[in-house]
Parts: structure tokens; sequence; C-alpha cells
């Protein structure tokens, strides 16, 4: 009984083992497994990536699997701080679109890569006062480590940009009119008064570009010729708040006589500039008497 017991159970074993391969030698015939990585460059967790038609689910093999044949359409979605970078694998040729269509006729291993980005935000201070904030804007251009990265933008008082991280920024502040560059502050502070500041991006960036408010100062002689003034004689730009003090010298066979505009008499004349302003230097031309007796 039990030699006969043995070969019966032996039997039934081999019945088992055979018809679980020959099951799993078709399955594998019919179905191609599908398998889905996600790498994150800077970060963890950068994105998700969703898959249809839904995929079968095995207890032995576990899920991938779809019959061989069937056109699988794959949906990269980033997380909040990241941007997906490109497919990878048997989804290569897909490159950087978020969608990628692929045909289960084999067996098939898909990288989606995201990549972490961080925030720059610009902002635009009157150095003068703090209450007003002038149209001015920085140009703001960066190279990324990363396909697809590059970019620039002008930016005003609070505009903002995501960029990747480990990306360099070049800051430039804009001609802007009626005001003059003065420095950098927040984020950016280490470039003082350089009109070029590069700033790396390995965490959200605020940066400052404080302005100054100028206005013309505008210097006349009367009548032309009858001297010279310093500063001299056209149209000079000043910070808000300079004080300026101008002075006039004769020509030869003529006296200085008064000031006129936002100068007054004959003394010294100095003007704040909060506004824009114009002094004249009025001079008085000489005649020498030759009287012979």
């Amino acid at each position: 009984m039990d030699r006969k017991f043995s070969r019966l159970l032996l039997g039934v074993l081999i019945l088992v083992l055979v018809g679980g391969y020959a099951v799993q030698s078709t399955s594998a015939c019919i179905y191609k497994k599908l398998t889905i990585t996600v790498t994150t460059y800077g970060g963890t967790n950068g994105g998700d990536v969703q898959h249809s038609p839904e995929w079968t689910c095995s207890p032995l093999w576990g899920c991938g699997w779809y019959k061989k044949g069937t056109k699988v359409t794959l949906t990269a979605t980033p997380n909040t701080g990241y941007r997906f970078l490109k497919w990878a694998g048997d989804a290569s040729s897909c490159g950087s679109s978020t969608t990628c269509t692929i045909t289960m006729c084999s067996h098939k291993n898909v990288k989606a890569i995201f990549v972490k980005q961080y925030k720059l935000t610009v902002n635009i201070k009157d150095k003068n006062n703090p209450s007003v904030t002038p149209s001015c804007k920085v140009e703001a251009t960066w190279d990324s480590p990363y396909p697809g990265g590059d970019g620039s933008a002008d930016l005003g008082n609070g505009g903002s940009k995501k960029i990747d991280t480990e990306s360099w920024v070049t800051l430039t502040p804009k001609t802007c009119s009626g005001y003059r560059f003065v420095k950098w502050a927040g984020d950016a502070s280490s470039c003082g008064s350089s009109t070029m500041c590069s700033i790396k991006m390995t965490s959200d960036k605020t940066v400052t570009a404080v302005f100054v408010k100028q206005y013309d100062l505008t210097v006349n002689v009367n009548p032309t010729g009858g001297g010279t003034t310093s500063p001299s004689v056209g149209t000079h730009k000043y910070d808000e708040g300079t004080v300026v003090t101008v002075t006039a010298t004769p020509n030869s066979n003529f006296r200085f006589d008064h000031w006129s505009g936002d100068c007054s008499g004959s003394g010294s004349c100095s003007v704040t500039m909060d506004s824009d302003k114009t002094v004249t230097a009025n001079f008085v031309e000489q005649v020498t008497l030759t009287v012979s007796v």
C-alpha cells in the first residue's frame, strides 16, 4: 500500500507541475507584462503614471498584464513642484510628451522621469518711497542641466517662474524710464549694485531689485556766451532727494547778475531734486567806457 500510495502521490505531483507549467506558458504567450518605473531628479515622488485600459492582475504573477497586441496609453502627471521630463526605456520614442501609446507585442519596461522645480519670485522697490512700486522689470534668463528646462522672462513686481533645480539664473535690471537701478536685495543681496547677478536654484528664491526715482535738472545761460555754469549748460539727471549746488562764472566782459527759474536772487543757488527743475544764470554784458580829456 505504501508503495502504491507513493506512486500515486508522485503522479499527482507531476501532473500538477506539468499542468501549472502549461498554464503559465499559455498565459505568457497570450499576456505581456508592462512594468512602469518612476524616477525623480532632485527630489522624491515627482509624479504618477496612469495607464489605459486598466491592466490585469494575477494572484500568481502580480499586476501589469495585458493581452498581446493591446494598445496602452500612458499619461504622466507631475506632482506640485515638479515637471515631467521625458520617457525612457520602451517608451523613449515618446520623448517629453506627457502622453505615450505603446503596443503590448512583448513585455515592456517603461520609465517616467520627473525633475524638481523651485520658484523664483521678483520684487521691485523704490529706494526712497516704500509705498511706491515702480513699473520696472528684471530680465531673468536661466540654463537648466535638464533638457527642455532653459528659458527667460521679464518679471515685474511679484512676478514668478518655476525653474528646474540646479539651474543657474542670470538677473539683469531692464532700463526703466525715470528710474535708476541701485542694488539687489533678498536672495540676490550678495550681488550688491552689479547690474548682472547670478543665482543657483537650490531652493525657492525671492530677489528684490531696488530702484531710485530720478529727476532732470536743466541749466541755462542768458545770454548765450555770457558765462559758464557748474554743472554745465544742459540737462542732467539726479537721484530723488539730491541737493545740487549750481555755480555761475561770467565770461570776459560779462558779470553775473541773478538767477531765475527754480533759483532766485544773486546769491548761491541750491536745488533739491524732488521734481524736475530748471535754473537760468543771467549775465549782463559790461561795456568799457573810455573818456578822453
